[in-house]
C-alpha cells in the first residue's frame, strides 16, 4: 500500500524513509495498548464478581486507558507533524486529498488508475 501513495505523491528515497519511520512508530504505540485491552477484560471481569459492582476497578481501567489514548494522539500528531515537514506543498495537498476522500486512490489491479 506504502509504494502506491509514493508513486502518487512522487516522495524521494528520504521522504519515503521518514514516511516508513513514522508509520512505524505511531504502530508500536498501538502495539503497546494491546496488552491493555487484554487486561480490561480481567478488569471487567473482577468488576462483576463482587457482591456489589466495582466501579473503582472500571476507574482504574478508564484512567489507564485515557494514558494510553493520550500517547496514542501525541503519538500520531507527532508522526503528522514529521510527515508534513518532509513533504513539499504539492505533495501535501494529495495527501491531504487522499486523506479526505479514500476513493481516490486505487488500491489494486494493474488496470486501475487514480479516480
Amino acid at each position: 500500500m506504502m509504494w502506491r501513495l509514493f508513486e502518487r505523491l512522487d516522495t524521494t528515497p528520504g521522504q519515503e524513509k521518514l514516511i516508513r519511520q513514522a508509520v512505524t512508530d505511531v504502530e508500536e504505540t498501538l502495539r503497546g495498548m494491546r496488552g491493555e485491552l487484554r487486561q480490561g477484560g480481567g478488569d471487567i471481569s473482577q468488576a462483576l464478581r463482587g457482591e456489589s459492582f466495582d466501579e473503582t476497578v472500571m476507574g482504574l481501567m478508564f484512567a489507564r486507558q485515557d494514558d494510553h489514548v493520550r500517547e496514542l494522539q501525541m503519538a500520531f500528531t507527532g508522526a503528522l507533524a514529521r510527515i508534513h515537514e518532509a513533504l513539499d506543498p504539492r505533495q501535501r495537498e494529495i495527501l491531504a486529498d487522499l486523506l479526505e476522500s479514500p476513493r481516490r486512490m486505487a488500491w489494486g489491479g494493474p488496470y486501475r488508475g487514480f479516480v
